[in-house]
């Protein structure tokens, strides 16, 4: 794991132990929406190269069995008003 992972993680342990020590439910509500905000970058700080392409071949795959033309997303679409 990198160290931004481990770093991270170690926060998540950090930001417990403020939980458990705080008595006040403001600080609290605070804590756990900074937690929650750490905990929702990890996917981001865990990606790899391998996970992107793994994902965009089963995107492709999709796309195609579902009869759908992947450059169709790319083309500029028209607003009729």
């Amino acid at each position: 794991m990198s160290s931004l992972v481990e770093l991270a993680f170690i926060l998540v342990v950090v930001i417990d132990l403020f939980l458990l020590a705080s008595s006040r439910l403001g600080a609290a509500i605070r804590t756990v929406a900074i937690q929650g905000a750490l905990l929702a970058t990890l996917p981001l700080l865990l990606l790899t190269d391998a996970h992107l392409q793994g994902q965009r071949t089963l995107a492709g795959l999709g796309q195609h069995h579902g009869g759908i033309d992947p450059e169709a997303d790319l083309l500029p679409q028209s607003q009729t008003v």
